[in-house]
């Protein structure tokens, strides 16, 4: 049977019941798949970028495109006194244009991006992942009349059997499994996830690590449109 994270884990004090404004697109289930994205070299791209060791839902490393100060940090914006949008480009930027051209495609939608940053992950299998879920507390000073951050994922590498573990969470806001949902991670997979909302985490099945472009944006309206141009399926079907 899954260890699923105690009551008394981090997550389950992140704040998610607030006035900011949501995106429609995420509905009910928190989250929605989009149509496979054309690669163009971003994957390519992978291979030239700077990592730094950071632990986030398993044995992973990133590489920032954007920070709160343009170094190459992994940290949380709030930790610069900051909300966790209008990031700066790192060096790994330079290194990457075509990573750089989709996060720049959603800093048009009028959210603002804030962390850009690729995922390095190595395989764990489920039980590891479980272990590994969390929320991400992405809405620290980020003012409450201004879009709820959410986050964007692409697949630069071809993992199939690999999926993103979803839950939600109770009223004591552990996770639920009856709410488990798993998206595939194949190559130019894309998805858009409240990840403050959703308890989260990779099962990677693979022997080769994992990566994937991460970027935290905020909602609105434009974002919502841009969506649901690119909606497989209603996420509830």
């Amino acid at each position: 049977m899954d260890t699923l994270p105690p009551s008394s884990h981090w997550s389950t004090r992140i704040a998610d019941s607030t006035p900011h404004p949501r995106l429609d697109a995420l509905g009910d289930d928190g989250f929605v798949s989009l149509r496979p994205a054309d690669q163009d070299g971003a994957a390519h791209e992978v291979d030239g970028l700077e990592f730094i060791p950071w632990r986030s839902g398993g044995d992973s490393a990133f590489a920032p495109l954007t920070s709160a100060n343009g170094a190459l940090d992994c940290g949380p914006f709030w930790s610069h006194g900051r909300a966790d949008v209008d990031g700066c480009w790192t060096v790994n930027a330079e290194r990457s244009p075509a990573l750089r051209s989709i996060v720049e495609e959603l800093g048009t939608l009028g959210g603002r991006v804030g962390r850009a940053r690729v995922i390095r992950l190595q395989p764990q299998g489920r039980s590891e992942a479980i272990a590994n879920m969390h929320r991400d507390e992405n809405n620290r000073l980020n003012p409450e009349s201004d879009g709820w951050i959410v986050r964007f994922w692409q697949e630069l590498s071809h993992h199939p059997d690999s999926y993103l573990l979803l839950m939600d969470r109770d009223d004591t806001g552990r996770p639920r499994p009856d709410t488990e949902r798993r998206l595939p991670l194949p190559l130019g997979a894309r998805t858009v996830v409240d990840s403050q909302r959703l308890w989260h985490a990779v099962v990677h099945t693979g022997t080769e690590p994992r990566h994937a472009l991460i970027v935290s944006v905020r909602s609105s309206d434009a974002l919502d449109s841009w969506i649901d141009c690119r909606l497989v399926t209603p996420a509830s079907t």
